[in-house]
């Protein structure tokens, strides 16, 4: 026998195998991880439930730095969606379909030329801190892809692992530290201030350039009026429409005491609790802080008490470096009657 001739048969038998097995193991493929984590179920819940701040945590976004990802309008609870564009892992999209608070979220998930999948998240509460949390997928992998299912199931269940390990090290942060997004979030009561503002509704990308025409005008009316600046100057934010993209906004001086200023208005708030983020960096990246206070927010079940305030303790003219500029970011709340 030619080795040609061995070599056909055993391609063949190869061949037969690969058919057999192909006919005989299963099409419809289970993938579940259980991690018990020593935190609240709603703080887990949280992280997960907001498209964005799972991409913190989510192993298949770490896999690809460069990974495209598009955000609906709505990127959290029922109904928000993302898609992506990567070289490594393929294009797709999610959207959450279902939603039971602490409980479960439930996903639909599709990689182009592949069949629909479905994930879920399940969390159950053990004892007053401690929760398993559970990820699973469920999917159709059709002949030939069902032969490599044991391949696939180990390499799914590894990036499982991986990212709740990862969710645990940020949620034991949020819990014990209360440390979101890399800010430290703090529970601090803001003693009774004045204000003299000028308001108006702004357009986002008019925000600074709002400041920059009103605060000089209203700083020569406090001091013409004999008032004393009382903190440095502050954006004080009653209200914000995403659709129109604007702000109901004030660019504000504190004062040393209550008084009307023609042409300007005035508002006093009491003493009042508050939650606070001292952020340094550029004013056009204090979002992020905006994000850990909203995040903190809703673990704790706090509303937000307009005014939102923010602070610029820091002076660009004195102080070049953005690195070192201080914006107190400031939340009065309220609780959720639970």
């Amino acid at each position: 026998m030619t080795v040609l001739k061995k070599i056909g048969i055993i391609l063949g038998i190869l061949l037969l195998l690969f058919l057999i097995l192909g006919l005989v193991m299963p099409k419809d493929i289970t993938v579940n991880y259980t991690r018990s984590i020593d935190v609240p179920a709603n703080y887990l819940y949280n992280m997960a439930q907001d498209l964005k701040a799972a991409a913190a945590w989510n192993p298949f976004i770490a896999e690809d730095p460069t990974m495209e990802i598009t955000y609906s309008e709505k990127t959290a609870g029922e109904g928000a969606s993302y898609s992506w564009k990567s070289e490594a892992m393929g294009n797709g999209s999610a959207v959450y379909t279902k939603l039971i608070p602490n409980q479960r979220i439930d996903a639909d998930m599709t990689f182009e030329g592949m069949d629909k999948s479905k994930y879920y998240y399940k969390f159950k509460a053990d004892g007053n801190k401690s929760t398993d949390m559970s990820w699973t997928m469920e999917t159709h992998l059709g002949f030939p892809y069902n032969v490599f299912a044991p391949f696939f199931k180990y390499s799914i269940k590894k990036n499982y692992k991986k990212g709740l390990s990862t969710l645990e090290e940020l949620a034991e942060k949020r819990y014990e530290d209360n440390i979101y997004n890399g800010f430290e979030v703090m529970d601090k009561s803001q003693a009774k201030r004045s204000f003299i503002m000028s308001r108006n509704v702004v357009a986002f990308d008019d925000i600074q350039k709002f400041y920059s025409q009103n605060l000089g005008a209203i700083f020569q009316k406090v001091q013409a009026e004999g008032l004393t600046m009382k903190g440095m100057p502050c954006g004080l934010f009653f209200k914000y429409d995403m659709l129109s993209k604007t702000a109901d906004m004030a660019a504000a001086i504190p004062v040393n005491e209550e008084k009307t200023i023609k042409d300007l208005t005035s508002i006093t708030i009491d003493d009042r609790p508050a939650i606070v983020v001292d952020y340094y960096g550029k004013y056009e990246d204090t979002g992020k802080a905006h994000d850990a206070i909203d995040a903190y927010m809703i673990d704790h079940g706090l509303l937000m008490d307009a005014p939102v305030i923010e602070e610029y303790v820091t002076d660009p003219l004195t102080e070049k470096d953005p690195a070192k500029w201080l914006t107190k970011v400031i939340y009065y709340y309220t609780k959720v009657n639970r």
